[in-house]
């Protein structure tokens, strides 16, 4: 699906300058084929001007390849919380020390580099890796070591009186947030959030992901955004509710077309590695 994605938006969009692109003048072959190997989040030109929203896309390949390490030494509640708070370090000095000494001469795109890029993002992951283990083991919380859990309290009461995310940034705190929804929904599965549409729509997000910023460029194109404006603040939730219908049906065919036989693909593969694998001595 992202692979549809860069051919489509380099058609969409085509190789000249963009927000994203900064001071660069155009898209370049290897900003292109590093979008391919999901390594475009190493450079702030590369990072999310060839799909929009596509730095998400890298982050997320580079955890999947730091997983199977993590997941060898990271055995319980205790070394998530760890986990967490060594992530947390790491991006606060990075940020320090990368603000200070930047790698390129444009400040905007670069101070939204630091916002974009792995390790501004790893302590959201380190949150997951700690909702996985209190969900996983029930009494979990009960285990966690007061040494562990600790800090956190005291960095987030300081932060709060201080008034400025000098610890925890605005997204790692909407990531505390989710562990919490997560893990009370994994004891209480409200209806009103755990649901057939809820469940489908989490199915078939990826897709939207991809496909949402097509179809408001599409959009934008005609009268569809002055029609709804025209009735101020009323027009909103209508306009915005009509667009993800939108978003869905699209994401939906896609999901179909291409996510699924492409997942089964992938599948059938793993199982004759697996296969292979087992025959030999």
């Amino acid at each position: 699906m992202y692979y549809i994605g860069i051919v489509y938006y380099l058609w969409q969009d085509g190789l000249g300058p963009r927000y994203w692109l900064g001071d660069m003048e155009q898209i370049s072959a290897f900003n292109i084929l590093s979008n391919f190997t999901f390594t475009h989040g190493f450079n702030p030109y590369w990072i999310t001007s060839v799909v929009p929203g596509g730095w998400s896309i890298t982050v997320e390949m580079t955890f999947y390849i730091m997983l199977p390490f993590l997941a060898k030494r990271i055995k319980d509640t205790n070394k998530a919380f760890l986990f967490f708070y060594l992530a947390i370090l790491l991006q606060g000095i990075l940020k320090v020390v990368l603000l200070k000494f930047p790698f390129i001469a444009f400040e905007r795109l670069w101070k939204e580099y630091l916002y974009l890029y792995f390790p501004s993002q790893l302590p959201v992951f380190a949150l997951g890796i700690m909702m996985f283990y209190i969900i996983r083991e029930e009494s979990s919380a009960n285990r966690i070591s007061g040494l562990m859990l600790l800090p956190l309290p005291l960095l987030l009461m300081i932060q709060l009186a201080l008034g400025a995310n000098i610890f925890f940034p605005s997204h790692v705190l909407f990531g505390m947030c989710f562990v919490l929804l997560g893990a009370a929904l994994s004891r209480y599965p409200s209806v009103l959030l755990v649901n057939r549409v809820s469940i489908y729509l989490g199915k078939v997000s990826y897709s939207m992901y991809i496909a949402h910023f097509a179809i408001l460029y599409w959009l934008s194109k005609t009268v569809f955004f002055q029609f709804f404006m025209k009735f101020g603040s009323a027009g909103l939730i209508p306009m915005i509710l009509f667009v993800f219908l939108m978003v869905a049906v699209v994401s939906t065919i896609t999901y179909k077309a291409i996510e699924v036989p492409f997942q089964n693909l992938g599948k059938t593969l793993i199982a004759r590695l697996e296969n292979k694998s087992s025959y030999v001595v």
